[in-house]
C-alpha cells in the first residue's frame, strides 16, 4: 500500500484530504503542525507527502527545508497546499525541493490527479535509478576480472583460472605451461604516432590473441597484465614440447601486420615460459619466471620465445645485487675512467683518447662493461655516472695539458638519456669552465638510435654543442637502421666505423665493401673518420690502403687508467 503523509494545521481540511485519499485506496498519516509533520515522516517513511504552506510554529518552508537534509526523505515526493498565487511564494516552493503544489480550495479530482502523477513519476525515477544501480554493479563486477582497454581478462580473473587448472594438474600429476608476451613496440608507437595509436594497437593485439585462443585448444586464458604483458595459461598436460609448438603457433599469427587507424604496423613480441610445477607452484613466481625468461631465454634469439632455467634466477639476483650496489660505486671510489688511445694510423701518432668507463668492485674484480652500463640505463643512474665520467675526462685531459705538455682530444660517449636531458649544452659548458677544458679538446659520441628517438629535438642539441666548439661524433656508425639518413640530417663532426666491420674484415667477405664505402663517404661529407676495433696488421693495412686516416683498437693500446696511460706519451707519439 501507498502511505501519504498529510501535515495540515486546519482539522477539517486535514480530515477531507485523508477521506479522498482513503477512498481512492492510499494509506495516511496525519500531523497537525510542521514539528510532528517531521518526526512522523523519518519515523514513517511515507511515499508521498502533502504539507500547507502558513502553519504555525513551522510553516511548510522549514518542514521541506528540514526533510531534505535527511537521506531517507531527501528525494520523498513533496506536495504543497496553499492558498497564496503570488508566483514568488511559488518560485521560493519548487527551489526548496517541492516536487508540485495545489491552490486551496481545490476538488477530489485535482488532489488525486496531482497524487498519482507525483506518485507515477517518482516510481519512475526510482526503477531509473535501479537500473543505473545495476548497471553501475555489472560495470564494477567486469572491471573486477577484466580489462577495460582490451577486455581481456585481467590478473584477478587469471589467478582464478590457475587456482582450478593447478588442482587438476595435480590429480592428474601433468604440468602446466605459463607464457607472457611482452610487446616491446608499445612505448615506441605511444613516443612517435601517439597513445591514441598505441591504445589501438592494443585493442587489435588482444582480438588477435583471442581469436587464436579460440583455435587453440591446448590455451585455457588470455589475460593483460598491463603495461606491455599479456599473460596466456594452458590447459593441463602441456609440457616443453607442447608449449613450444603453441608459441611458434603464436608468433606465426602475430607475423601478420596490424592495419591500426590505416597504418600498417608490423610487432615483433617476445614470449617467455615458465612451467608448473617445475619452475614453481604460485602464479607470481611463475610469472616472474617467465618474464625473466624474455630477457635471459636459453633459446635462439631468432625463435622469439625462451624457457626459464634455473641458471636466469642465479643471474637475476645478481643483478638485484649489482643494482644495489651500483647505487654506492660513485661515493665508494669505486668507478675509474680508463682512456684507450686513438692514433693516426700512418704514423701511428697519438692523437685523442677515449674515455671508458670501469667498475672495480672489492672482492670480485672488474664487472662487465655491458652488464654496468645496463644496469645504469635501466636504474637511471647513467645520469650521475655520466656528469662524472664527463668531468673526470675533461680534467684529466687538462692535467695532461698543463702538468705534462700533452694536448690531445678527449672523446666521451652520452648515453640515450643524457642526450635528452634539458639543456644538455649547458650542463656541459658548465663541466668545461669548472674542469678548465677548452671546447676544442672535446668530442661528445652519440649513438644514431639515440638521437632518432626524437629527431627534432636532438637537431636542436646537436647545434647547440657545435655552437659551444664541441665536436660531435657518431658511433657504431653502420649498425643502424637510417644511417645515411642520420648523416644526412645532422651535424656531425666525426664518423666512428662500428669494429664489427673492421674485426676479422678478411674472414668476412661482405664487410669489405660496406667498410670501403663507408670510408668514400666521411670524405665525401668532409667528415672525420675513425675505424674502431682494429686488432692485426691485416686489418689495419686494409685501413690505410682505402684511406682511411685513423683508428683505435688492441693493436695500439687497451683502455688503461690514466696513470697507465702515460705510456703512450713515449718519443714515437709526440704530437
Amino acid at each position: 500500500m501507498t502511505t501519504i503523509l498529510v501535515i495540515e494545521d486546519e482539522p477539517q481540511v486535514q480530515a477531507n484530504i485523508c477521506e479522498i485519499l482513503e477512498l481512492a485506496d492510499y494509506t495516511t498519516l496525519a500531523a497537525t503542525d510542521g514539528i510532528s509533520g517531521i518526526e512522523l515522516a523519518r519515523q514513517q517513511i511515507p511515499d508521498l507527502i502533502i504539507c500547507d504552506v502558513m502553519m504555525p510554529c513551522l510553516d511548510g518552508y522549514g518542514v521541506i527545508a528540514e526533510l531534505r537534509q535527511y537521506p531517507e526523505t531527501a528525494n520523498t515526493p513533496f506536495i504543497f497546499l496553499t492558498a497564496r498565487s503570488e508566483q514568488e511564494a511559488l518560485r521560493q516552493a519548487m527551489q526548496l525541493g517541492a516536487d508540485d503544489y495545489l491552490r486551496k480550495p481545490f476538488s477530489p479530482e485535482d488532489l488525486l490527479e496531482t497524487v498519482a502523477v507525483r506518485l507515477k513519476k517518482h516510481l519512475g525515477l526510482v526503477s531509473q535509478f535501479t537500473q543505473q544501480l545495476e548497471q553501475a554493479r555489472e560495470a564494477a563486477q567486469f572491471l573486477r576480472h577484466y580489462d577495460r582497454d582490451t577486455g581481456l581478462p585481467n590478473y584477478q580473473l587469471l589467478e582464478k583460472h590457475f587456482d582450478l587448472a593447478k588442482i587438476y594438474a595435480q590429480q592428474q600429476n601433468v604440468p602446466l605451461a605459463v607464457l607472457v608476451v611482452e610487446l616491446e613496440q608499445l612505448e615506441h608507437i605511444s613516443a612517435t604516432l601517439g597513445h591514441r595509436m598505441r591504445k589501438l594497437l592494443l585493442e587489435s593485439f588482444a582480438q588477435r590473441l583471442l581469436a587464436f585462443a579460440a583455435a587453440s585448444p591446448s590455451l585455457d586464458v588470455i589475460a593483460y597484465l598491463g603495461g606491455r604483458q599479456f599473460a596466456l595459461l594452458s590447459r593441463p598436460a602441456t609440457g616443453q614440447s607442447q608449449a613450444s609448438e603453441l608459441a611458434k603457433s603464436l608468433l606465426q599469427a602475430l607475423q601478420v601486420p596490424f592495419v591500426v587507424a590505416g597504418q600498417e604496423i608490423f610487432v615483433k613480441p617476445t614470449i617467455g615460459i615458465s612451467l608448473y610445477p617445475e619452475n614453481g607452484e604460485a602464479l607470481d613466481r611463475l610469472l616472474g619466471c617467465a618474464e625473466g625468461a624474455v630477457y635471459k631465454g636459453s633459446k635462439p634469439l631468432d625463435l622469439g620465445f625462451y624457457f626459464y632455467t634455473p641458471q636466469q634466477h642465479v643471474r637475476a639476483l645478481e643483478r638485484l645485487t649489482l643494482e644495489s650496489k651500483l647505487h654506492h660505486a660513485l661515493e665508494n671510489d669505486e668507478l675509474q675512467v680508463f682512456y684507450q688511445p686513438q692514433v693516426e694510423l700512418a704514423s701511428q701518432h697519438l692523437i685523442a683518447a677515449e674515455a671508458l668507463i670501469r667498475w672495480r668492485l672489492p672482492g670480485q674484480g672488474y664487472i662487465s662493461p655491458v652488464d654496468l652500463i645496463s644496469i645504469a640505463e635501466q636504474t637511471g643512474l647513467i645520469i650521475p655516472i655520466g656528469e662524472w665520467v664527463l668531468e673526470t675526462a675533461c680534467r684529466q685531459a687538462c692535467h695532461w695539458q698543463q702538468e705534462l705538455a700533452k694536448s690531445l682530444k678527449i672523446s666521451v660517449n652520452l648515453s640515450a638519456r643524457q642526450f635528452h636531458q634539458p639543456d644538455l649544452a649547458g650542463q656541459v659548458e658548465q663541466v668545461l669552465q669548472r674542469t678548465g677544458l677548452a671546447p676544442q679538446w672535446l668530442v661528445l659520441e652519440v649513438t644514431e638510435s639515440s638521437i632518432l628517438e626524437d629527431t627534432q629535438k636532438a637537431l636542436a642539441t646537436l647545434e647547440d654543442l657545435r655552437a659551444l666548439g664541441i665536436e660531435v661524433a657518431i658511433d657504431d656508425f653502420g649498425t643502424g637502421y637510417s644511417s645515411l639518413s642520420c648523416l644526412k640530417q645532422f651535424p656531425f663532426d666525426v664518423l666512428k666505423i662500428d669494429q664489427s666491420f673492421v674485426r676479422n674484415i678478411h674472414q668476412t667477405p661482405d664487410n669489405i665493401p660496406i667498410t670501403r664505402i663507408i670510408i668514400q663517404l666521411a670524405k665525401e661529407l668532409n667528415l672525420d673518420l675513425i675505424a674502431e676495433g682494429i686488432e692485426t696488421e691485416q686489418e689495419l693495412k686494409f685501413l690505410l690502403s682505402h684511406g682511411c686516416r685513423m683508428g683505435q683498437g688492441y693493436l695500439f693500446g687497451r683502455p688503461v687508467s690514466a696513470l697507465e696511460f702515460n705510456q703512450f706519451f713515449g718519443p714515437a707519439n709526440q704530437n
